[in-house]
């Protein structure tokens, strides 16, 4: 989905604050984050992941509708990364 990975892009962005809210298309994107390295993520209040950019986890915390999209575009921005789903 085109607007997954523009979200991610702009979740991996240098300059973007971690702690914001901001929309894609027509969903709403809330990053909250307490670290520069780590960012939970929630997407129209029903589906949540967290990205550590440290060890490179992507953390799937409720909801997986959309997981396997989120999943394959940290995989272009960044390659091999840990996948962990906490929804089964």
């Amino acid at each position: 989905m085109k607007w997954i990975e523009m979200m991610v892009k702009k979740l991996t962005a240098r300059y973007m604050s971690l702690n914001r809210q901001f929309k894609v298309q027509r969903h709403t994107i809330v990053c909250q984050s307490g670290m520069e390295d780590y960012v939970s993520v929630t997407i129209d209040c029903t589906e949540s992941f967290s990205f550590d950019f440290w060890t490179k986890e992507l953390t799937c915390e409720y909801g997986n509708r959309y997981f396997d999209d989120v999943s394959e575009a940290f995989r272009k921005v960044y390659g091999n990364i840990i996948i962990i789903n906490n929804s089964k």
